[in-house]
């Protein structure tokens, strides 16, 4: 009986195995979280401080990465879909923060500047430049960003908002490859500016490819079951109903 069961919690298993869950990471943290967060690698060479519950950073040069967060780690993964949502404080007039998704075959992501009242641009690997989105956004609300990513094709599709501006779907000319995981970048665009971070939400969905069973599993399954069967046969036929002369 006992051996039954663990076929059977065993077939449970294969199956969870075969079938890796939807909702992949879903995440929230203040700046000082992600300070603290052994998966996140500040880079900015710059000063970097924490104030109460915000991340402040400084690039130091045109472009710098500032700090990456490991999401997912290399793994065969089906399409994904991921959720961005940023809460930033630019600390200066001057001010072009960038924030992307990808992994090193590739980023796309959003830079909020503060050009012509405020502009909202996409960009990333394969763009030529930053494509504009909206303008005269005034003063910074939470920005949302949501790519899908398509695993076959590494096709990258995106959508978003600000306050009350909000974008498509747009496909980008970036070409992702999902099986290389996936982490979160903020770039600065030049000395003398300061971002202060003090929330950051991410949720991807998606599921991890079916690993195929090893190919003598079933073989060996059904053998195990043949023996329990045998097991509780001969149980059932030793010692109960014998007769024994006297």
């Amino acid at each position: 009986m006992r051996i039954l069961a663990l076929l059977s919690a065993l077939f449970v298993s294969l199956g969870a195995w075969q079938a890796q869950g939807a909702a992949l990471l879903d995440i929230t943290q203040n700046g000082a979280q992600m300070f603290n967060n052994p998966d996140v690698s500040i880079l900015a060479s710059s000063p970097t401080s924490v104030v109460g519950n915000q991340l402040r950073l400084s690039p130091d040069g045109v472009g710098n990465t500032l700090l990456r967060w490991n999401l997912l780690d290399p793994d065969s993964y089906d399409d994904l879909t991921i959720d961005l949502a940023i809460d930033y404080v630019p600390r200066t007039t001057d001010n072009d923060f960038f924030f992307a998704l990808g992994n090193s075959t590739g980023v796309v992501g959003l830079q909020r500047a503060d050009n012509n009242g405020g502009q909202l641009r996409l960009g990333g690997e394969g763009f030529s430049g930053l494509s504009l989105l909206g303008t005269g956004l005034g003063g910074v609300d939470t920005i949302m960003l949501r790519l899908v990513i398509d695993a076959d094709t590494g096709a990258v599709t995106a959508s978003g908002s600000e306050g009350a501006f909000s974008f498509g779907d747009i496909l980008t000319p970036a070409v992702i490859d999902v099986t290389q995981g996936l982490h979160l970048q903020f770039n600065g665009n030049d000395s003398g500016e300061e971002y202060g971070v003090n929330l950051v939400s991410i949720t991807v969905n998606g599921t991890v490819t079916a690993v195929p069973l090893p190919a003598a599993l079933p073989l060996m399954l059904s053998g195990l079951a043949v023996i329990g069967l045998l097991r509780r046969r001969r149980h059932a036929n030793s010692g109960f109903g014998s007769t024994h002369p006297s």
